[in-house]
């Protein structure tokens, strides 16, 4: 992912990530998958050398179904640089009612300084091969409260592991942000949406493909754009 921004300052950024995907089958109801991941990042000045600095934030993603009506989901990173917050932690079940509906909720924290927490309680619906999200948040930060949406729509296809998932976000942490200067940032407005398709090639390897856009309030109202894009192959074990 790269931002540009050029007043009151010309800086580059520069977002690169590496990933793997771990799952482990309890039993036939039971499983758990663990996404162990590191983010690289470079801001970068114009006239600097473009690796002058990287800066590392280490992260652990887990999904775990409990049963067939409960999931949960876990993730924490780690950085000891300043460019990245020094925690972050998120926590989210989801539930199965009836007739296709799932009840979700949880709570994300950022760390700079303090605890900064989010909390959402949302809906999902499936429709036919289509699943649609809906997760209002709400975060309290600075001494304001802030409100954000998350809509999603995924479209599965004959093998589940085949789909494709657009998403649209607007508000105060609406989405999950790895890599945000401070935590003044996190409480001004962004909107932005991406597209991931993910597409399996062989019984071995799994296509993975993201475009995505955000707009962020940065200061004195100025806004920076981010366009970013991921092409990643997952080998299957």
């Amino acid at each position: 992912m790269m931002e540009f921004y050029n007043k009151p300052s010309r800086v580059n950024w520069n977002i690169t990530s590496i990933e793997g995907t771990i799952k482990t089958n309890i039993d036939s109801t039971h499983n758990i998958t663990f996404v162990p991941k590191l983010n690289l990042a470079q801001k970068v000045p114009i006239g600097d050398g473009y690796f002058k600095t990287v800066y590392a934030q280490e992260q652990l993603e887990t999904y775990l179904i409990i049963s067939k009506k409960l999931s949960l989901y876990a993730l924490y990173a780690y950085s000891s640089s300043t460019l990245f917050s020094k925690h972050l932690a998120i926590v989210e079940g989801t539930f199965l009612l009836t007739n296709g509906w799932n009840l979700t909720g949880g709570s994300k924290m950022y760390y700079w300084t303090k605890p900064i927490f989010s909390y959402t309680v949302g809906l999902e619906k499936y429709i036919g091969n289509y699943l649609i999200t809906v997760k209002p948040y709400l975060a309290y930060m600075h001494s304001n409260c802030y409100g954000s949406i998350n809509v999603g729509v995924r479209r599965y296809f004959k093998d589940p592991k085949n789909y494709i998932h657009a998403c649209f976000f607007d508000g105060h942490s609406a989405e999950i942000v790895p890599h945000l200067d401070s935590e003044y940032l996190l409480g001004n407005n962004t909107w932005g949406c991406y597209m991931l398709w993910q597409q399996k090639l062989t019984s071995s390897f799994l296509l993975k493909t993201v475009a995505s856009f955000r707009n962020e309030q940065y200061t004195n109202g100025m806004n920076r754009n981010i366009p970013g894009f991921t092409l990643g192959i997952n080998y299957i074990f």
